[in-house]
């Protein structure tokens, strides 16, 4: 990750293609991050325009063990398809093991995270609205 000092606000992400639509679809502000399935999108870019990287980050799954960067992509405007397939190939564990994980290893410190919902109620109606029932109309993330 380049921007070990960040603060990331996370959202969840209801599912690999709710996720996809969200980093195709719209530029997002260099603190955004997603969750999904024990893995964090971390958006690692060093501005909003364009195309953006996303550091994947598998949550520990274990009490004492280590957040590990597995997968650095790269995701542009438009690529639905390819953003869709790096994110399914993550939550799948395709990464977990590569060589590019085993270099980059375990992350020195925890990520700062935050919730990007200002409370447990926002969240809840969040998941209720979930895309993918309603027709899959995109539901903006509050910032």
């Amino acid at each position: 990750m380049f921007h070990t000092g960040r603060t990331w606000r996370i959202a969840p992400a209801a599912s690999a293609v709710d996720l996809a639509h969200k980093l195709t679809r719209d530029p997002w502000t260099a603190n955004s991050g997603f969750e999904l399935e024990g893995y964090l999108f971390l958006n690692d870019s060093t501005g909003h325009e364009g195309v953006q990287e996303y550091a994947v980050v598998k949550k520990p799954s274990e009490k004492g063990t280590s957040f590990v960067h597995v997968k650095s992509m790269t995701i542009g405007r438009r690529h639905f398809e390819k953003a869709l397939d790096l994110i399914q190939k993550s939550i799948n564990g395709e990464y977990d093991k590569s060589e590019w994980a085993r270099l980059q290893g375990e992350l020195a410190e925890r990520p700062k995270l935050e919730p990007a919902f200002p409370s447990l109620g926002a969240f809840i109606n969040h998941l209720k609205d979930f895309p993918d029932l309603r027709g899959g109309k995109v539901i903006p993330i509050p910032r």
